[in-house]
């Protein structure tokens, strides 16, 4: 298998890397796919305590998917601005407390705020951990990343079924956000401490550290081109 070889034999990527950069930014896109699919497993006690129809539960739905594709466009500013580390932490925290409001929502209308906050939260899970491995990892292993979050979305998705639903009888549905809550509370604080700069040591020759820099958009025509791509790779997914 010569693909899985590459990635193997690829300039050396230290254990912090993968630590400090890959795992935080690969839980947050975990949670934003558990969070996309687990409505569809609470949806029976959601219509039973409040007394929601079938068109509730998709409006419900909805606002999660609104929110999250109405906050691209100026997502690939903020990232471009700020940097992924800043970006994703701070929305992040807005999962949180959507998770929050969520779990103690009393009426329709709470609900869907929760859900529109949520799905806030986590609009920069794929496009924050693109431009953190673009910032973070050596050319050669970008492919590999990429395809190791699809994975891990995948993995997300099917979390947000029988392993939820399980979880449902000991917990209910109020804890497990309240759980999910504090689970985006913890990922948002772990992760590179600079966000726009190759930390030393990471890759192993000079050559692809001056790569980090030199492929960083400097004009804003060319920032504006980065913004384009990044929001045309969102919308294929």
């Amino acid at each position: 298998m010569p693909t899985i070889s590459r990635f193997f034999m690829g300039a050396r990527v230290t254990a912090n890397a993968w630590l400090v950069v890959f795992g935080p930014f690969a839980a947050g896109y975990f949670l934003s796919f558990f969070f996309r699919n687990v409505n569809a497993v609470i949806s029976r006690d959601l219509a039973g305590e409040f007394a929601l129809s079938s068109a509730d539960l998709g409006f419900l739905t909805s606002m999660y998917l609104l929110a999250f594709a109405a906050f691209q466009l100026p997502l690939g500013v903020l990232l471009d601005r700020y940097g992924p580390r800043r970006v994703v932490a701070a929305l992040l925290c807005v999962a949180a407390v959507g998770a929050l409001v969520f779990s103690q929502a009393r009426d329709f209308t709470t609900l869907s705020i929760g859900r529109a906050l949520i799905g806030l939260g986590v609009s920069a899970g794929l496009m924050g951990a693109i431009k953190a491995f673009m910032l973070w990892f050596p050319r050669d292993r970008q492919t590999a990343l990429t395809g190791a979050m699809i994975g891990i979305g995948s993995i997300g998705t099917l979390s947000a079924t029988a392993p939820a639903e399980a979880l449902l009888g000991p917990l209910g549905w109020r804890a497990l956000f309240f759980g999910l809550a504090m689970l985006s509370v913890a990922v948002q604080r772990r992760g590179p401490n600079r966000s726009s700069s190759t930390p030393s040591g990471t890759w192993k020759s000079a050559k692809e550290r001056k790569y980090a820099l030199v492929s960083q958009p400097r004009s804003a025509g060319a920032r504006a081109k980065s913004r384009t791509r990044s929001f045309a790779i969102t919308a294929l997914m």
